[in-house]
């Protein structure tokens, strides 16, 4: 065999061997490629005021997942074409504008996004009263805390109410009451309010007792050598009596000699002894 002949023969074999690898291989081919199915991905977050809300089920074409804690869900492998993403078994407290969404797939290895935000259902109320031995006591500051915040005063009539809340556990306060009218043996309670619902707390006090007024105008009158005639003006209407002391001299002692009834203004003190100062 001449050199010119060998040298054709490997060149021929070195062919050979390019054109068997590259038909064996898996490099994808255009006409592969147009054969592939097209599909895409379906992704998004269900949130309620900004928060993300797992435990959601979101159904996509006969298919179906949780939200993750962030709210967060992703359907792999959708097909080509128009498909309709919505939830379910979201909170009683959740509302959302719609609950379904139409996504379209076109392209192969598409990401579309379908995203549900959603508010909280304000339509429970909290409310009360604040009286004191039965009577309503205004002005009384009313406080309420939990998932939502408010404060106003009670009534005339010692009503309160806060509409328009959030569901949730609440704890409702008083303050802002006068100390040395009023006496509360309670002063905060909490309680939880559903969808929807009233919910009541009450807070019933006791009048503090006053000391009445002292009497004023007070005189004594000797009416003979043994006896004094004393006299007051009654200007309270709190007094369950009066107290009438007196002493001999200005080291006596002092000492009750009468208890006069409710709204008297006088007393006869008899059986004293004559040319003595009494006080």
């Amino acid at each position: 065999m001449s050199a010119k002949r060998a040298a054709l023969s490997i060149v021929a074999a070195v062919l050979s061997i390019s054109l068997t690898t590259c038909d064996s291989g898996d490099l994808t081919t255009p006409e592969k490629e147009e054969s592939r199915p097209i599909e895409g991905i379906v992704e998004g977050v269900v949130s309620i005021e900004g928060a993300g809300l797992g435990g959601v089920e979101v159904q996509l074409s006969g298919r179906s997942t949780t939200t993750d804690e962030a709210g967060g869900y992703r359907f792999p492998q959708v097909e080509y074409g128009s498909h309709t993403v919505s939830l379910s078994d979201y909170p009683a407290e959740a509302e959302f504008e719609s609950t379904s969404k139409i996504v379209v797939v076109t392209q192969r290895g598409q990401v579309v996004r379908a995203d549900f935000r959603g508010s909280k259902k304000r339509n429970s109320t909290i409310l009360g009263t604040v009286t004191a031995d039965g009577a309503g006591v205004a002005g009384v500051t009313v406080s309420l805390s939990g998932p939502e915040s408010r404060a106003m005063s009670s009534s005339e009539e010692g009503g309160y109410s806060f509409e328009d809340l959030s569901s949730g556990h609440y704890t409702v306060q008083i303050s802002g009451f006068d100390p040395t009218q009023y006496s509360f043996p309670i002063t905060e309670q909490s309680l939880s309010v559903g969808v929807g619902k009233a919910g009541e707390a009450h807070f019933a006090g006791s009048l503090v007792p006053q000391a009445p007024a002292a009497p004023t105008g007070l005189a004594a009158t000797a009416t003979s050598s043994t006896a004094v005639q004393v006299t007051w003006q009654d200007v309270s209407d709190n007094e369950t009596e009066f107290r009438l002391q007196r002493k001999t001299g200005a080291g006596g002692t002092w000492s009750t000699v009468a208890t006069p009834g409710v709204d008297e203004t006088s007393y006869g003190d008899t059986g004293l002894s004559p040319s003595t100062t009494y006080f």
